[in-house]
């Protein structure tokens, strides 16, 4: 059903994550329907803008995880 569903695409989301790209983006929590992650939060982080680019690579990459429900 819905949850199985809601399940497998966090998953997905979590294995992203991974993904040597997206090393500085961390995931804080889910909650309900609910994926949150934040890039910038280490002071490590911080000291350049890859960051930056992991987050824009990590917006698309979800939105192409989740056509793949459609």
């Amino acid at each position: 059903g819905c949850l199985t569903i809601l399940n497998e695409i966090i998953a997905d989301f979590d294995e992203l994550l991974g993904q040597p790209a997206f090393l500085e983006v961390e995931k804080i929590k889910t909650i309900g329907s609910t994926y949150m992650a934040c890039v910038g939060l280490s002071p490590v982080q911080k000291v350049g803008t890859r960051h930056h680019h992991s987050a824009s690579l990590f917006i698309p990459s979800i939105c192409k995880t989740l056509k793949n429900y459609l």
